[in-house]
Parts: structure tokens; sequence; C-alpha cells
């Protein structure tokens, strides 16, 4: 079995049970560092993807592969049509690689990731106050098989939808959880 994390247009979501049974030893660095594959899917449309480089050199064990539904898609990306959104595109990489799906899989968008969320900005990291990179790419924190911060929710039939408050303001009392620690008010109105 194998752990997905996705960090896409409103935030996180993780689910899938993993087998801990053949990966975990313990490496002699962290003690919670664990001999996992990593993978990180990134689906980009027009996006500067210089970001990855970084993330690379300093995070050498995580593997990026990336998508591309642009016209000009980059040297080191995968070209997709550009149909459906980065859903499409997760449930592609899911579909085409089965039987070699990494340990711990985390699915973002090509933004760079950081704090905030702003409508149609390309530069808009997704993420939380409280919440950092090192959260989605450590595979099995404090023994989870999943790490989800919810940052929109979606009220049907109407379709309407709040976002997260710590989301969109940098708030000091955010802690990453799941959900907003001041419940309620944690989020913005319908």
């Amino acid at each position: 079995m194998h752990c997905f994390g996705l960090l896409s247009f409103a935030g996180f979501a993780s689910a899938v049970a993993a087998d801990l049974s053949s990966s975990s030893e313990q490496t002699s660095g962290s003690p919670n560092t664990f001999e996992f594959d990593v993978e990180v899917v990134v689906a980009h449309f027009d996006e500067d993807l210089g970001w990855i480089d970084t993330a690379k050199q300093e995070e050498p064990h995580v593997r990026y592969t990336v998508y591309s539904k642009s016209d000009h898609t980059p040297e080191r990306a995968i070209s997709l049509p550009n149909l459906g959104r980065e859903s499409q595109t997760f449930l592609t990489h899911i579909v085409d690689n089965y039987n070699s799906l990494a340990d711990w899989t985390v699915f973002t968008q090509a933004a760079a990731p950081g704090f905030g969320f702003s409508a149609f900005d390309h530069s808009s990291g997704h993420m939380c106050s409280g919440v950092k990179w090192d959260n989605y790419i450590q595979p099995f924190p404090n023994g989870q098989d999943w790490f989800m911060v919810m940052t929109v929710a979606t009220r049907y039939p109407e379709i309407w939808h709040s976002d997260r408050m710590a989301m969109m303001f940098d708030l000091p009392n955010s802690n990453g959880d799941i959900c907003p620690a001041d419940k309620q008010d944690g989020w913005g109105g319908w």
C-alpha cells in the first residue's frame, strides 16, 4: 500500500494506509528519518519551476516528477494534453505508475510551496500559516500514515465554499492541525 499527500488548488489531502513492515528501518540521521521512497508529483502549466532545484539540494532523497500541460513543456517535464485540472494529472500518475508508486507521494501544483493563497495568482503557495513544506515530504510523521490540513470547506448542494483563515492571513496561533484550533471562527464566511 502507498501513502499520498496532496497540495492542490485549495490545500492538502492525504489518504491510503501504508505497509511499514518492509521499510521501517531508521537511518543514522534524525530519529524521525526513515528509509522510505518519497516522490513529489508536480502539476505544471506555466509556473516557475526553479524552486524544485533548490528543494532537490535541500532534500536529495525526494524524487520530483513534473507533468506539464503547457504549450511549452519544460525540459524535465512529462507532457500531458491540457485536459482537466491537477486532479487529472495526479490520477494519470497513479494509474500509469500503480505498481511502482513511492511509499510516500505528495501531489502539488507547480507554484513554489509557501504561505497563503490568492485567487488567480500562480505564485500562491497554498499553505496555511503554521505549516511548512517539510511537514508534507517527511514520510509517516509521528507514525501516522497520512498528513492533511483542511484549507477549504464546501457546502452542497449550493457548492459554496469557505476558506480557512490561516491560509489567507498569517495567524500566529495556527499550528497546522487538520482543522483550525478555533473551530468555526477559523473559517471565512460562506
